[in-house]
């Protein structure tokens, strides 16, 4: 991955840019895999069932929430879950596994990509 973001942004330019830019494209491939992954399980939900993977929910959430709350995880603000019919979830409580691996991914790249700059 890191190699993929070297030949996107040029590696002369400045150490903030490039620390910038990659905490957005970070942000942008999350929140476009997270919303991808709400889409298959709630379009495919025997085969998560099956593989365990997790359950669907009534409803996927719009791209642009899972842009906010890739945005959201990535700033390391954090609004404790992810909203379900407008109500908060706890990440204990979640029951799509998909979800909780992206999730985990997200929250390592901050330390990831922070280190190519320390």
């Amino acid at each position: 991955m890191f190699q993929l973001l070297t030949t996107i942004i040029p590696l002369n330019s400045s150490k903030k840019t490039r620390f910038l830019k990659y905490h957005i494209y970070s942000v942008i491939i999350f929140g476009l895999l997270y919303w991808i992954q709400d889409n298959i399980i709630n379009n495919y939900p025997k085969f998560f069932i099956k593989y365990g993977f997790g359950q669907s929910v009534d409803r996927p959430d719009s791209f642009f929430y899972w842009m906010w709350f890739s945005l959201v995880t990535q700033t390391t603000v954090g609004y404790s879950g992810v909203a379900n019919n407008g109500k908060h979830v706890a990440f204990s409580k979640i029951t799509k596994n998909v979800y909780k691996i992206l999730n985990t991914l997200q929250l390592l790249s901050i330390f990831f990509i922070t280190a190519q700059f320390v």
